[in-house]
């Protein structure tokens, strides 16, 4: 190895060292971080949970009753609603690379199939018998909650996208020492 290239390789791990670089590098992490955070499924469970209430959103996480003297959906609806949809609605589902048939197919033949006999069958235990608006309102935001999710996956949009801004922030910081992004490699 000649004297220049010596040089540069000891600039290299000067320039990697720097309080400045090591700062920028945290910074990118965090905002990566941050973007990712944003984009959990987990926040369309907590939705889907507050609608089914029958709750709006006001500001940042605070939830109102949009009626107040209304009577609230049971406990037991919300939980199965919940479990149901926590199949569909997790990281592996956004992550993954679905067609469209593979979505209508889900979609036609599980999800509104499940959804419309638990509400028929369950809806004494429910508390919702003969109330056939809040079959259809409950309806709705658990299918369209599972529905938007698996769009999400569609041919792998949602995946690509991630790798896309990991790779351009790595090439923008010149460094290989992104930590978020070794920690998705599995995928």
């Amino acid at each position: 190895m000649d004297e220049f290239q010596e040089q540069q390789i000891l600039q290299q791990q000067q320039i990697d060292n720097s309080p400045d670089t090591i700062y920028a590098d945290n910074l990118r992490e965090e905002k990566i971080a941050n973007i990712i955070s944003q984009l959990d499924p987990d926040n369309v469970l907590t939705d889907m949970e507050h609608r089914l209430r029958g709750e709006k959103k006001v500001s940042g996480n605070n939830w109102i009753p949009i009626y107040q003297n209304k009577k609230p959906v049971s406990e037991e609806l919300i939980s199965d609603a919940i479990s149901f949809a926590g199949a569909f609605i997790n990281q592996s589902t956004v992550m993954g690379n679905l067609s469209t048939d593979e979505i209508n197919g889900i979609m036609s033949q599980i999800v509104i199939p499940t959804v419309r006999d638990s509400l028929i069958v369950k809806a004494k235990d429910y508390g919702i018998d003969e109330q056939y608006q809040e079959w259809s309102r409950i309806g709705h935001i658990i299918c369209a909650s599972i529905f938007i999710v698996l769009k999400r996956s569609w041919k792998g949009s949602e995946s690509n996208k991630i790798f896309r801004m990991l790779k351009v922030t790595e090439n923008v910081g010149g460094t290989k020492k992104n930590k978020l992004r070794d920690n998705l490699k599995f995928w």
